[in-house]
């Protein structure tokens, strides 16, 4: 099931144009006219790498295949 804009949220992990990215920061401005502006940053998952995007209400994501795992190092 694909996101839209608006189940757009900090901390959620989604693919963005073919990668994986995950929401560190978030805002959402409603105009008095026009579409609502959802404002994210997105840190690239393998990189690390950071920008700023808007979206618009009609955007719609991909879901990410992740597992999680707790692991222990000795």
């Amino acid at each position: 099931m694909p996101y839209t804009a608006s189940d757009l949220r900090k901390g959620l992990k989604l693919r963005y144009e073919g990668q994986p990215y995950t929401i560190t920061e978030y805002s959402f401005t409603k105009p008095g006219k026009g579409q609502s502006i959802y404002t994210c940053r997105l840190k690239h998952m393998l990189t690390g790498n950071t920008f700023v995007k808007n979206f618009r209400e009609i955007d719609t994501f991909d879901e990410l295949d992740l597992e999680e795992k707790t692991v222990n190092f000795s």
